[in-house]
């Protein structure tokens, strides 16, 4: 029986297999099992006892158990290599290597955790009392390491909630800027100015922020000055033009205002409120960031409205008035 076993193992080609570089993690623990499972078979086949037997039939199930754990430990990382980090790979968000890394550690604590109380308890140890204390000891963990345990848990609802991602335009707690990196424990914001401001993330399960990317419209807002001796004619068409460059403007939605503004002895204030359509910017010029696209428009807008203002003879306010 010894010889046909042998037999077998030569003629699978079992080793020739484990000999290939796809097989190299499954080698060690493939060979101990082999070695331990053979070993039995050995001495089941000639009958071997005495003093020794009785503590190798102690030895065999526990130590075949936790390489069998290694085994399929082994086995996990290749399937999730296989399949869910080439998932996660395929998102565009930022924060797959995040949440891919999370995944795989619970994984092996899950395996690990499993085989080692399995292990025990065949070894004839009680499990209970062993995970009562790693109990005790993890919780001692878990309130020293609250703050980044609650930055673990915000990081995985970010994702799971697609809250925004890298390039969006957020605002939270009187901060506002472009995410510039998705993290297990922070996102980094850049500011208008060029600042990298760090957030933790547990601070979006307790505060409320607003994404400002997911809105199809912006509103802008124009305040001109004109020169407080115009004519209630030139006023009117001044307000008349700009009511003609918001209709003709293809980024600007049929809502728009143009009004005066507060009372002065010195100028008239006129406000010209618009919803400027972020698609149609995007639509535009594909390739220009989505702040510099509204900057650019609003530049544009604002522009036009100068050059109009300046052919019909209409002046705005001065000092020197």
């Amino acid at each position: 029986r010894f010889w046909k076993l042998t037999r077998f193992l030569r003629s699978a080609r079992l080793f020739q297999y484990l000999r290939q570089d796809s097989l190299k993690p499954f080698k060690a623990p493939g060979y101990l099992i082999l070695a331990i499972s053979f070993s039995h078979i050995i001495i089941t086949l000639f009958n071997f006892s005495g003093s020794w037997k009785i503590w190798y039939d102690q030895f065999y199930g526990p130590s075949l158990l936790f390489v069998s754990t290694w085994l399929v430990s082994r086995i996990y990382n290749l399937i999730h290599d296989t399949y869910i980090k080439a998932y996660f790979s395929t998102t565009d968000d930022g924060a797959e290597g995040a949440v891919e890394s999370i995944i795989a550690g619970l994984a092996q604590i899950f395996i690990w955790a499993g085989g080692i109380t399995l292990t025990t308890e065949l070894a004839g140890y009680n499990s209970t009392s062993i995970l009562a204390g790693l109990g005790l000891g993890g919780m001692a963990v878990a309130l020293a390491a609250q703050d980044s345990i609650g930055n673990l848990i915000g990081g995985l609802l970010l994702y799971i909630n697609k809250s925004f991602k890298i390039g969006d335009g957020i605002e939270i707690n009187n901060m506002k800027g472009t995410v510039n990196k998705l993290g297990l424990r922070s996102v980094n914001i850049v500011d208008a100015v060029g600042s990298s401001i760090v957030l933790p993330n547990k601070i979006f399960m307790t505060m409320p922020f607003k994404n400002n990317t997911t809105k199809k419209f912006l509103r802008g807002n124009i305040s001109l000055k004109l020169d407080i001796n115009l004519s209630a004619a030139k006023l009117e068409k001044a307000i008349d033009l700009i009511s003609e460059i918001a209709i003709q403007y293809e980024h600007i939605q049929n809502e728009h205002t143009v009004s005066f503004g507060n009372m002065s002895d010195y100028c008239h204030n006129i406000e010209f409120s618009y919803l400027l359509n972020k698609e149609s910017l995007k639509r535009a010029d594909p390739e220009q960031l989505n702040d510099i696209l509204i900057t650019n428009a609003k530049k544009h807008l604002y522009v036009r409205i100068i050059e109009q203002f300046l052919l019909n003879d209409i002046s705005f306010y001065s000092k020197e008035n």
